[in-house]
């Protein structure tokens, strides 16, 4: 989904002080949404949660920035679960911790299309022990296979690796376990965001040859994305000189009533007239889907560009049961 490994140094700079209460605050810096969670899990969290989530758009990916020692089990596994459901991206702060119930909800990190995108940089750790109990001795022995079973659901539900639950369950409440991104064993993690520079904002999420052919040739697939979402906002069709773009006037109609958006998350130029595209589509139903797309172009008489012909793979199993009915009607 994304190319070349950036650190999350450069966004993240939550301070360990900060470990009270959870707060969560949230930007959009124009590639990624991240909202900050630096704190105590408490009651109430997810709900905070939902309200940060909700102001930013949702045409792009959310990351949620971990600084936690823990709290409250139950709204760990709540959060967990709500990132999974709003398909949004889990990470531990630079040189922060998430653990025990942090930990747990870390492991709902979702990318766009319903894929596990959990995110560890160098200097960060990751932090798992078994139950804990403030006091042990009254715990009764229906109250822990509860709450066992309870967390048991929530690791089939974000389907966590079993040796990773077995060495929680086996580790002392009293004691952690330690992830860090050298050491990890047990979970397909990434080490940073990936993209190819956030330096340059308007080459950062498309790659291509820079020689003026190549570039006009991106510059008209870009546009080409960009009238798609124009139409679906509108919820009207384009004027008379942007049909073309889409190669049939009666396509606008249907993008308004199928999609909400579709942007393009990588782009590169192969030989002298393919241009390969990885692009993210939400459905007017609220899916997800990626898919890997292909667009032969053709100069037309006035110079510009026209697409000749496309083919739209769909990048993962939950993609291709999401728009395996629709997959050649999509931008």
């Amino acid at each position: 989904m994304y190319s070349n490994i950036i650190s999350l140094s450069i966004f993240i700079t939550v301070s360990l002080s900060t470990l009270n209460a959870m707060s969560f605050s949230s930007i959009d810096n124009g590639y990624y949404n991240f909202i900050y969670a630096s704190g105590k899990i408490r009651k109430g969290d997810t709900y905070k949660l939902s309200r940060a989530y909700k102001k930013l758009p949702h045409n792009k990916q959310t990351i949620v920035i971990f600084n936690s020692g823990g709290g409250e089990m139950s709204t760990g596994i709540q959060i967990g679960n709500y990132l999974k459901q709003h398909h949004i991206g889990s990470a531990v702060a630079k040189r922060g911790m998430c653990a025990s119930s942090c930990a747990l909800a870390f492991l709902g990190g979702r990318d766009l299309s319903g894929n596990k995108l959990m995110v560890l940089p160098y200097g960060s750790k990751l932090g798992y022990h078994s139950f804990y109990y403030r006091n042990q001795r009254y715990v009764s022995s229906d109250k822990v296979q509860k709450d066992l079973s309870y967390l048991m659901k929530y690791f089939s539900y974000v389907n966590a690796p079993s040796d990773l639950v077995t060495k929680m369950l086996s580790t002392p409440s009293g004691s952690m376990y330690w992830i860090t991104s050298s050491n990890n064993r047990y979970l397909n993690l990434q080490r940073g965001l990936k993209n190819v520079s956030f330096e340059n904002k308007d080459q950062s999420r498309y790659t291509y040859k820079t020689n003026d052919s190549s570039e006009s040739k991106i510059a008209y697939i870009k546009s080409y994305f960009d009238k798609v979402n124009m139409v679906i906002k509108a919820n009207r069709g384009y004027q008379s000189s942007y049909t073309t773009a889409l190669n049939a006037n009666s396509y606008n109609n249907w993008l308004a009533n199928n999609l909400r958006y579709a942007y393009i998350t990588k782009m590169h130029l192969y030989g002298n007239n393919i241009i390969k595209v990885k692009a993210n589509y939400m459905l007017s139903n609220g899916q997800r889907a990626c898919t890997n797309n292909t667009y032969k172009l053709r100069q037309t008489n006035d110079n510009n560009w026209r697409v000749v012909y496309k083919r739209i793979v769909p990048c993962s199993k939950h993609s291709s049961r999401v728009i395996r009915r629709i997959k050649n009607e999509l931008p």
